[in-house]
């Protein structure tokens, strides 16, 4: 499986370009978000927020959950980054498990199914894990290990919704089984995923504390597409294996 995941990154290498553009989008939607609620608007200052979304968000959530500017233009990007986040994430998933580089969704329903599903799970595995409380002892233990494997079955459910052509409420109930199935290795992967990972976050969040170039972030953003890569890459593989066992 590992060899099959390297061979698919060494001889697929216009893949990068996939995250890559999703690293884009995020930032922009989190820029039309920081721009509403008045960050400054210089390189320095937007580059360290958005590296630290989680945290800027949560500064700002009394704005963020009442009637406003701010609050409108969060729901709005946060669609908008859904619809354009499945759009490149369905030919993303087969690009990494076929032979070519589809460029849009196979089907107009596979885009809505894709787009209705983070607009529920985006919720769940982006924003809720900033609201935690670091000083809430055994609840925020519980409540990470609850979101670690709400959040490996909603990776399957999303590999399901796009490479088996599944409705989002089906591939829900599929993503349990297989994720019963190989729970062990999809959680060792991820927690290994995770500290490879540590280190190199560790490493921007000291640059980003103190002074740092204008091409930084730049740097941050190519070394984080392509831990998205590799990651998605070893999923689906792990994922193949679990459901052709």
């Amino acid at each position: 499986m590992i060899r099959q995941a390297w061979a698919r990154l060494v001889h697929k290498q216009f893949l990068f370009l996939y995250p890559l553009a999703l690293g884009v989008l995020d930032a922009a939607a989190f820029f039309a978000v920081y721009a509403s609620l008045h960050g400054p608007l210089n390189w320095g200052e937007f580059t360290r927020a958005n590296f630290a979304a989680g945290t800027f968000l949560r500064g700002h959530l009394d704005e963020l959950v009442h009637p406003g500017l701010a609050m409108i233009v969060a729901l709005a990007s946060g669609a908008l980054l859904c619809l354009l986040t499945a759009a490149i994430r369905a030919p993303f998933y087969r690009a990494i498990a076929g032979p070519s580089y589809p460029f849009v969704p196979r089907t107009a329903t596979e885009l809505l199914r894709l787009t209705l599903f983070y607009l529920v799970s985006y919720p769940v595995i982006r924003i809720l894990p900033s609201l935690f409380d670091e000083n809430a002892g055994v609840w925020t233990a519980a409540g990470t290990i609850a979101l670690l494997v709400v959040s490996l079955l909603l990776v399957y459910t999303d590999y399901i919704i796009v490479l088996e052509d599944m409705p989002a409420a089906k591939a829900v109930s599929r993503g349990i089984r297989l994720l019963r199935r190989g729970l062990l290795p999809t959680v060792l992967f991820y927690l290994a995923f995770n500290l490879l990972y540590s280190p190199i976050w560790n490493f921007f969040s000291s640059h980003y504390e103190g002074n740092f170039r204008m091409l930084f972030p730049i740097a941050q953003l190519l070394v984080d597409a392509l831990f998205v890569l590799v990651g998605d890459i070893v999923f689906i593989f792990l994922f193949d294996h679990i459901r052709r066992s």
